[in-house]
């Protein structure tokens, strides 16, 4: 009975993806660190800050196309905790803006940086995956 080495080296096809998404996010982070350390020297040319700005985006889409792909994969019943979690996330998300905005209307909070924002929205997806999972799975 011959042994066949090319069969102990296929992959699994969500570790394939899993995969991607692990690289997606080293280089939405690459991409991300290189144009904000840039961008700190306050570069005068135009172009160069629109191409680092371009970079970073770039750089950022490749993670949502890669869990878009995870998504793809999945049966119906992962999509719908994909799409309920976004819901929650989604709404989440609006009121700690909406409340943020009253709070400085109010008086109470002088400024929100975007980047506040930026990972309270990251922070409310994974939140809202982890508690859709457990629901949806219990």
């Amino acid at each position: 009975m011959p042994l066949d080495m090319s069969e102990g080296k296929k992959i699994a096809p969500g570790a394939k993806v899993l995969g991607q998404i692990f690289l997606s996010v080293i280089l939405w982070g690459g991409t991300f660190v290189f144009a904000v350390r840039m961008l700190r020297h306050h570069p005068t040319n135009v172009w160069e800050r629109a191409g680092l700005v371009l970079l970073a985006v770039l750089g950022f889409l490749t993670w949502p196309a890669a869990v878009l792909k995870v998504i793809r994969l999945q049966s119906e019943f992962e999509r719908r905790i994909h799409l309920v979690a976004l819901a929650l996330a989604f709404v989440a998300d609006i009121l700690f803006i909406f409340t943020a905005n009253m709070l400085q209307f109010a008086g109470f909070l002088d400024w929100l940086s975007l980047q506040t924002i930026w990972l309270v929205m990251f922070f409310t997806w994974f939140v809202a995956m982890y508690a859709t999972s457990w629901y949806y799975r219990s």
